[in-house]
């Protein structure tokens, strides 16, 4: 199981560890200090962190129908620049258009390594 696998080569032995109450995370947290709690839909703490990663996965899923581990941080990086100009909708062109400007050039090479 890869969360086990994550655990065993992340935590120590004696870590404590918080998590939300899925059931992969119970599985495989069985041999640490595991608490956890469940959270409604609504509960305030994570709501925004949720929202967030429901975003990341309708943009990978809809626009590059699944990713891969090669181009991984330049998906990431593109999905950071729209979500932090989402409110920017009258600048784009323009900020856009300077940031084109201010990029160096890509070759082939380059963009396929």
């Amino acid at each position: 199981d890869e969360v086990k696998r994550f655990a065993e080569c992340s935590f120590e032995p004696s870590s404590k560890v918080n998590t939300d109450a899925l059931q992969s995370f119970q599985t495989a947290l069985k041999d640490f200090e595991h608490h956890f709690e469940v959270f409604e839909k609504g509960d305030g703490d994570l709501r925004w962190v949720h929202t967030l990663i429901s975003n990341v996965k309708s943009f990978v899923l809809g626009t590059y129908h699944g990713l891969g581990k090669k181009h991984l941080q330049a998906y990431f990086d593109e999905f950071a620049f729209r979500f932090n100009r989402r409110f920017w909708q009258d600048q784009l062109f323009s900020r856009l258009a300077y940031a084109v400007m201010d990029s160096h050039i890509l070759g082939y090479v380059d963009l396929t390594r």
